[in-house]
Protein backbone atom coordinates (compact mmCIF):
# COMPACT_ATOMS: atom_id res chain seq x y z
CA UNK A 1 0.00 0.00 0.00
CA UNK A 2 1.08 3.34 -0.92
CA UNK A 3 2.46 5.64 2.37
CA UNK A 4 -0.28 8.26 1.67
CA UNK A 5 -3.12 6.05 1.45
CA UNK A 6 -2.02 4.31 4.66
CA UNK A 7 -1.55 7.26 6.43
CA UNK A 8 -5.11 8.79 5.91
CA UNK A 9 -6.35 5.05 6.87
CA UNK A 10 -4.56 5.28 10.23
CA UNK A 11 -5.60 8.85 10.50
CA UNK A 12 -9.54 8.47 9.48
CA UNK A 13 -9.55 5.15 12.44
CA UNK A 14 -7.36 7.05 14.80
CA UNK A 15 -9.57 10.43 15.04
CA UNK A 16 -12.45 9.74 12.43
CA UNK A 17 -11.31 12.78 10.59
CA UNK A 18 -9.99 13.22 6.46
CA UNK A 19 -7.88 16.23 6.16
CA UNK A 20 -10.04 19.26 4.47
CA UNK A 21 -8.40 19.38 1.16
CA UNK A 22 -9.66 16.15 0.10
CA UNK A 23 -13.01 16.08 -1.97
CA UNK A 24 -16.37 15.01 -0.33
CA UNK A 25 -16.43 12.40 -2.87
CA UNK A 26 -12.77 10.83 -2.01
CA UNK A 27 -13.68 11.15 2.15
CA UNK A 28 -16.88 9.30 1.09
CA UNK A 29 -14.63 6.76 -0.22
CA UNK A 30 -12.11 6.51 2.50
CA UNK A 31 -14.92 6.28 4.92
CA UNK A 32 -16.23 3.16 2.60
CA UNK A 33 -12.93 1.20 2.24
CA UNK A 34 -12.00 2.09 6.00
CA UNK A 35 -15.05 -0.66 7.00
CA UNK A 36 -11.95 -3.25 5.68
CA UNK A 37 -9.27 -2.23 7.98
CA UNK A 38 -8.57 -1.58 11.78
CA UNK A 39 -6.08 -0.14 13.58
CA UNK A 40 -3.70 -1.45 16.58
CA UNK A 41 -0.92 0.04 18.25
CA UNK A 42 -0.60 2.84 15.29
CA UNK A 43 -0.47 -0.43 12.51
CA UNK A 44 -3.01 -1.00 10.21
CA UNK A 45 -4.46 -4.05 9.76
CA UNK A 46 -6.92 -5.99 7.04
CA UNK A 47 -9.76 -7.75 8.10
CA UNK A 48 -10.23 -10.75 6.93
CA UNK A 49 -12.99 -13.62 7.37
CA UNK A 50 -11.09 -15.30 10.02
CA UNK A 51 -8.71 -12.45 11.30
CA UNK A 52 -6.79 -10.33 10.76
CA UNK A 53 -3.23 -9.30 8.45
CA UNK A 54 -1.20 -6.73 8.45
CA UNK A 55 -0.99 -4.26 5.86
CA UNK A 56 2.51 -3.51 4.38
CA UNK A 57 3.88 -0.36 2.64
CA UNK A 58 6.12 -0.64 -0.23
CA UNK A 59 9.25 0.46 1.47
CA UNK A 60 8.61 -2.90 3.29
CA UNK A 61 8.01 -5.39 0.38
CA UNK A 62 11.41 -5.68 0.05
CA UNK A 63 12.36 -7.26 2.70
CA UNK A 64 9.73 -9.78 3.03
CA UNK A 65 10.54 -11.08 -0.26
CA UNK A 66 14.15 -11.14 1.05
CA UNK A 67 13.88 -12.99 3.90
CA UNK A 68 10.71 -15.40 2.44
CA UNK A 69 12.55 -16.02 -1.13
CA UNK A 70 16.44 -15.24 -1.05
CA UNK A 71 17.30 -15.87 2.53
CA UNK A 72 19.68 -18.50 3.10
CA UNK A 73 16.77 -20.65 4.71
CA UNK A 74 14.15 -19.73 2.54
CA UNK A 75 15.24 -22.17 -0.27
CA UNK A 76 14.30 -19.98 -3.51
CA UNK A 77 10.59 -21.48 -2.92
CA UNK A 78 8.40 -21.13 -6.66
CA UNK A 79 6.05 -18.27 -6.65
CA UNK A 80 3.04 -19.89 -5.70
CA UNK A 81 4.53 -21.31 -2.04
CA UNK A 82 5.95 -17.55 -1.61
CA UNK A 83 2.41 -16.25 -1.96
CA UNK A 84 0.76 -18.45 0.59
CA UNK A 85 3.68 -17.63 3.41
CA UNK A 86 2.79 -14.25 2.79
CA UNK A 87 -0.98 -13.99 2.65
CA UNK A 88 -1.25 -16.10 5.86
CA UNK A 89 0.27 -13.12 7.44
CA UNK A 90 0.36 -9.74 5.35
CA UNK A 91 -1.51 -7.69 3.38
CA UNK A 92 -1.20 -5.68 0.46
CA UNK A 93 -2.62 -4.46 -3.25
CA UNK A 94 -1.63 -6.76 -6.17
CA UNK A 95 0.23 -9.20 -4.22
CA UNK A 96 0.41 -12.09 -6.37
CA UNK A 97 1.94 -9.78 -9.26
CA UNK A 98 4.24 -8.06 -6.95
CA UNK A 99 5.51 -11.62 -5.58
CA UNK A 100 5.34 -12.84 -9.59
CA UNK A 101 7.48 -10.51 -11.22
CA UNK A 102 9.77 -10.46 -8.09
CA UNK A 103 11.22 -14.12 -8.03
CA UNK A 104 10.56 -13.80 -12.09
CA UNK A 105 13.72 -11.78 -12.07
CA UNK A 106 15.49 -13.64 -9.04
CA UNK A 107 18.93 -14.87 -11.19
CA UNK A 108 19.35 -17.58 -8.49
CA UNK A 109 15.63 -19.10 -8.88
CA UNK A 110 16.17 -19.01 -12.71
CA UNK A 111 19.26 -20.65 -12.48
CA UNK A 112 18.63 -23.11 -9.88
CA UNK A 113 18.70 -26.43 -11.89
CA UNK A 114 22.79 -25.59 -12.09
CA UNK A 115 23.28 -23.47 -9.26
CA UNK A 116 26.16 -24.03 -7.72
CA UNK A 117 26.51 -22.88 -3.98
CA UNK A 118 29.92 -20.44 -3.05
CA UNK A 119 28.99 -20.53 0.87
CA UNK A 120 31.80 -22.79 2.31
CA UNK A 121 30.18 -26.02 3.67
CA UNK A 122 29.75 -26.60 7.60
CA UNK A 123 29.78 -30.33 8.52
CA UNK A 124 26.89 -31.38 10.82
CA UNK A 125 25.48 -34.85 10.55
CA UNK A 126 25.43 -37.41 8.21
CA UNK A 127 21.57 -38.26 7.76
CA UNK A 128 18.15 -36.92 8.56
CA UNK A 129 15.59 -39.34 9.84
CA UNK A 130 12.13 -38.18 9.00
CA UNK A 131 8.72 -39.74 10.35
CA UNK A 132 5.42 -38.35 9.79
CA UNK A 133 1.64 -38.42 10.51
CA UNK A 134 -0.42 -38.95 7.71
CA UNK A 135 -3.67 -37.43 8.68
CA UNK A 136 -1.55 -33.71 9.26
CA UNK A 137 1.19 -34.43 7.09
CA UNK A 138 3.09 -32.93 10.19
CA UNK A 139 6.38 -34.75 10.01
CA UNK A 140 9.25 -35.21 12.88
CA UNK A 141 12.91 -34.59 11.30
CA UNK A 142 16.46 -35.23 12.63
CA UNK A 143 19.96 -34.95 11.92
CA UNK A 144 21.87 -37.80 13.15
CA UNK A 145 25.54 -38.99 13.00
CA UNK A 146 25.42 -42.74 11.61
CA UNK A 147 21.96 -44.99 10.67
CA UNK A 148 22.68 -47.90 13.52
CA UNK A 149 20.13 -49.59 15.07
CA UNK A 150 20.61 -47.69 18.40
CA UNK A 151 20.75 -44.49 16.51
CA UNK A 152 17.09 -44.97 15.10
CA UNK A 153 15.50 -46.82 17.85
CA UNK A 154 16.11 -43.59 20.04
CA UNK A 155 15.05 -41.30 17.68
CA UNK A 156 11.45 -43.64 17.98
CA UNK A 157 11.64 -43.38 21.01
CA UNK A 158 12.51 -39.94 21.98
CA UNK A 159 10.76 -38.16 18.94
CA UNK A 160 7.91 -40.12 18.97
CA UNK A 161 6.73 -42.87 21.13
CA UNK A 162 7.87 -41.00 24.01
CA UNK A 163 5.70 -38.16 22.99
CA UNK A 164 2.76 -40.26 22.16
CA UNK A 165 0.15 -41.78 24.92
CA UNK A 166 -0.78 -45.78 25.22
CA UNK A 167 -4.14 -44.22 24.97
CA UNK A 168 -4.59 -43.09 21.76
CA UNK A 169 -3.54 -46.74 20.37
CA UNK A 170 -1.28 -45.72 17.88
CA UNK A 171 -0.33 -48.93 15.11
CA UNK A 172 3.14 -48.47 13.88
CA UNK A 173 3.20 -49.93 10.47
CA UNK A 174 6.25 -50.74 9.13
CA UNK A 175 7.80 -50.35 5.39
CA UNK A 176 10.23 -52.10 3.32
CA UNK A 177 13.63 -50.94 4.08
CA UNK A 178 15.30 -50.19 1.11
CA UNK A 179 11.70 -49.32 -0.71
CA UNK A 180 11.35 -45.67 -0.91
CA UNK A 181 7.93 -46.13 -2.51
CA UNK A 182 6.26 -47.89 -0.05
CA UNK A 183 6.59 -44.77 2.25
CA UNK A 184 6.01 -41.93 -0.65
CA UNK A 185 4.64 -39.20 1.73
CA UNK A 186 8.03 -39.33 3.48
CA UNK A 187 9.54 -39.64 0.66
CA UNK A 188 7.56 -36.05 -0.71
CA UNK A 189 8.46 -34.79 2.55
CA UNK A 190 12.19 -35.70 2.02
CA UNK A 191 11.98 -32.70 -1.05
CA UNK A 192 10.84 -30.17 0.67
CA UNK A 193 11.55 -30.97 4.33
CA UNK A 194 9.63 -28.05 6.06
CA UNK A 195 6.44 -28.13 7.79
CA UNK A 196 5.04 -24.24 7.00
CA UNK A 197 4.72 -24.85 3.47
CA UNK A 198 1.17 -25.40 2.66
CA UNK A 199 0.39 -29.30 1.17
CA UNK A 200 -1.27 -29.77 -1.68
CA UNK A 201 -3.62 -32.71 -0.57
CA UNK A 202 -4.67 -30.89 2.93
CA UNK A 203 -4.82 -27.38 1.80
CA UNK A 204 -3.19 -26.80 4.65
CA UNK A 205 -0.09 -26.16 6.47
CA UNK A 206 1.32 -29.01 8.58
CA UNK A 207 2.11 -26.46 11.29
CA UNK A 208 -1.58 -25.08 11.45
CA UNK A 209 -2.59 -28.90 11.75
CA UNK A 210 -1.14 -29.86 14.25
CA UNK A 211 -0.53 -26.71 16.66
CA UNK A 212 -4.08 -24.66 15.28
CA UNK A 213 -2.34 -21.70 14.04
CA UNK A 214 0.15 -20.36 11.50
CA UNK A 215 3.63 -20.07 11.99
CA UNK A 216 6.22 -17.15 13.10
CA UNK A 217 8.02 -16.43 10.56
CA UNK A 218 11.70 -14.81 10.94
CA UNK A 219 10.42 -11.84 9.26
CA UNK A 220 7.64 -11.14 11.90
CA UNK A 221 10.48 -10.70 14.72
CA UNK A 222 10.44 -7.58 12.24
CA UNK A 223 7.47 -6.87 11.40
CA UNK A 224 5.40 -7.96 14.00
CA UNK A 225 1.97 -9.22 13.46
CA UNK A 226 -1.67 -8.56 15.28
CA UNK A 227 -1.68 -9.72 19.12
CA UNK A 228 -4.62 -10.44 20.53
CA UNK A 229 -6.30 -7.58 22.27
CA UNK A 230 -8.55 -7.54 25.26
CA UNK A 231 -7.87 -10.88 26.88
CA UNK A 232 -7.60 -11.15 30.15
CA UNK A 233 -7.12 -14.63 29.94
CA UNK A 234 -4.83 -15.22 27.20
CA UNK A 235 -5.04 -19.42 27.59
CA UNK A 236 -8.52 -19.68 27.89
CA UNK A 237 -8.65 -17.73 25.27
CA UNK A 238 -7.00 -20.32 22.77
CA UNK A 239 -8.64 -23.34 24.49
CA UNK A 240 -11.82 -21.74 23.35
CA UNK A 241 -10.59 -21.07 19.67
CA UNK A 242 -9.18 -24.82 19.81
CA UNK A 243 -12.51 -26.07 20.84
CA UNK A 244 -14.27 -24.19 18.25
CA UNK A 245 -12.75 -24.55 15.43
CA UNK A 246 -10.38 -28.11 15.76
CA UNK A 247 -13.53 -30.33 14.66
CA UNK A 248 -14.14 -28.54 11.59
CA UNK A 249 -10.94 -28.01 10.20
CA UNK A 250 -10.47 -31.75 10.44
CA UNK A 251 -13.73 -32.74 8.93
CA UNK A 252 -12.42 -30.38 6.22
CA UNK A 253 -9.43 -31.98 5.50
CA UNK A 254 -10.81 -35.54 5.67
CA UNK A 255 -13.07 -34.28 2.81
CA UNK A 256 -10.46 -33.01 1.12
CA UNK A 257 -8.19 -35.83 1.49
CA UNK A 258 -10.84 -37.99 -0.14
CA UNK A 259 -11.68 -36.04 -2.68
CA UNK A 260 -7.88 -35.57 -3.68
CA UNK A 261 -6.91 -39.77 -3.08
CA UNK A 262 -10.03 -40.43 -5.07
CA UNK A 263 -8.85 -38.11 -7.91
CA UNK A 264 -5.17 -39.25 -7.54
CA UNK A 265 -6.82 -42.97 -8.10
CA UNK A 266 -8.85 -41.92 -11.23
CA UNK A 267 -5.90 -40.56 -12.72
CA UNK A 268 -3.32 -43.53 -11.69
CA UNK A 269 -5.61 -46.12 -13.52
CA UNK A 270 -6.28 -43.77 -16.76
CA UNK A 271 -2.47 -43.99 -16.67
CA UNK A 272 -2.09 -47.99 -15.70
CA UNK A 273 -4.77 -49.38 -17.87
CA UNK A 274 -4.23 -53.29 -18.24
CA UNK A 275 -3.49 -54.29 -21.86
CA UNK A 276 -5.74 -57.39 -22.48
CA UNK A 277 -3.82 -60.68 -23.57
CA UNK A 278 -5.50 -63.11 -26.26
CA UNK A 279 -4.34 -66.60 -26.69
CA UNK A 280 -1.58 -66.74 -28.85
CA UNK A 281 -0.15 -63.22 -28.06
CA UNK A 282 3.57 -63.06 -27.20
CA UNK A 283 4.52 -61.58 -23.63
CA UNK A 284 7.89 -61.21 -21.86
CA UNK A 285 8.53 -63.42 -19.23
CA UNK A 286 11.33 -62.74 -16.83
Amino acid sequence: MNEQTYRVLVQYLDALTVSDHYSSTQKAKIHRISSHYILQNNLLYRRIQNGFKRVILHKQIESIFYHLHQDLNAAHLEIDAVFEKVKEHYYWPQMFEDIKNYINICDTYQRRGSQQRVEPLIPIKVYIIVAMDYFTKWPEAKAIENIHAETVAKFIYEEIIYKLCENYQTKHRLTSPYRPQTNGMVECFNRTLGETKKHSTTGFTSFYLVYRRQVTLPIDLKLPNIQEKDEQNPLLARLYRLIENLETDRQEVIDIIDREQQKQKEQHNQQRISVKLKIGDKVLVE
